[in-house]
């Protein structure tokens, strides 16, 4: 079951995490409680090189959930209303607060597969 939300953008990390990893990561507050969407990684290693690369889908990401928001830059989202979906206690995707306008990462790196 699905449930739909009104939230605001209230932090953003874009950058390695502890690992490394090339990731993101949107801060979501709520009336009351808020909670975080991403963690996808942006990267993978290149055998070659021995190093973290950036990927063509990690990167299309970040301009997908700019488009989605409906701002030019990552600097940008903070401050911004969205709408979230939940689904099992977890933010499935966010969209525009008022235009027709949704973005998942989970749909978007299963392409990858």
């Amino acid at each position: 079951m699905s449930n739909v939300r009104n939230a605001q953008i209230t932090g953003t990390f874009l950058g390695r995490d502890g690992h490394g990893i090339m990731t993101l990561y949107l801060t979501l507050s709520f009336d009351g409680f808020g909670c975080s969407y991403g963690g996808y990684s942006l990267d993978g290693y290149d055998k070659v090189t021995k190093k973290r690369v950036c990927s063509h889908l990690g990167m299309q990401s970040v301009c997908e959930i700019l488009d989605t928001v409906g701002v030019d830059n990552w600097e940008g989202l903070r401050g911004q209303y969205v709408r979230v979906e939940f689904s099992c206690g977890a933010v499935t995707r966010i969209g525009h607060l008022i235009k027709d306008r949704w973005f998942s990462l989970k749909e978007f790196f299963s392409q990858e597969a």
